[in-house]
């Protein structure tokens, strides 16, 4: 794959985009197969208007509504390093132009999102779909002001702590069975894991950065929580 299409509606949240501190395309991205001797991909992100797809059409259809686009913007880049090539699917952060994401919202609520791979020779690679029932579908977070963040899935708000204490996180607020995934600003994801009680202590890593993102995944939908460490 050099090039994905995804859409989604953002009807109902257009106030949060536009109070926003940033806004982030989430994917889960399979590299397997990419030529070994690449040392990066460098993956963007545009926003497409004049295009309408559905879940009916062929893969010629697809095509054809997609050359019926009448313009492209470009929403953010990412270079991946390749070396070593990833041997497994990993979760990616994009960080979107939120200016430039709400003037297309504020035109078109039903945004496509065009996925291209810029300069990847070999560098084939997959984006995991709502069918797989193993890898993170795609998603977007909307960074609210000052720390808080809401999931496009769900806007539910949800009291959640974060406490460094020493060289230990301690996230509370939890609930059973709930996902915690801290990744650095590029999107490398630096730990997971799952609590069935209401807190967790996660230890510091030397290696982290200063700034980390705190996902936090319960049956209530996904929150993310933007930390200095």
């Amino acid at each position: 794959m050099r090039q994905a299409v995804i859409q989604f509606d953002f009807t109902s949240y257009l106030t949060q985009l536009s109070s926003a501190r940033n806004v982030n395309l989430g994917l889960n991205i399979d590299f397997t197969g990419s030529n070994t001797d690449l040392l990066y991909s460098l993956i963007s992100v545009y926003t497409a208007a004049g295009v309408s797809f559905t879940e009916a059409m062929t893969s010629d259809e697809v095509v054809s509504a997609y050359n019926a686009k009448t313009s492209e913007t470009f929403l953010g880049t990412k270079a991946i390093s390749m070396s070593p090539t990833p041997t497994t699917p990993a979760d990616y952060f994009f960080e979107l132009d939120k200016t430039e994401l709400v003037a297309a919202v504020t035109a078109n609520p039903i945004i496509t999102f065009i996925i291209k791979s810029v300069k990847s020779p070999g560098g084939l690679y997959r984006i995991a779909t709502k069918e797989n029932t193993t890898r993170t579908h795609p998603f977007i977070q909307i960074v609210a002001n000052p720390s808080s963040t809401t999931d496009i899935e769900s806007t539910e708000s949800t009291q959640k702590s974060i406490l460094r204490t020493g060289n230990d996180l301690n996230i509370g607020g939890l609930g059973n069975n709930t996902e915690i995934k801290i990744f650095n600003v590029v999107g490398q994801l630096l730990y997971t894991g799952k609590t069935s009680s209401g807190s967790i202590v996660v230890p510091i890593q030397s290696n982290w950065d200063r700034l980390l993102l705190v996902s936090v995944r319960d049956e209530k939908g996904n929150k993310t929580i933007k930390i200095h460490n």
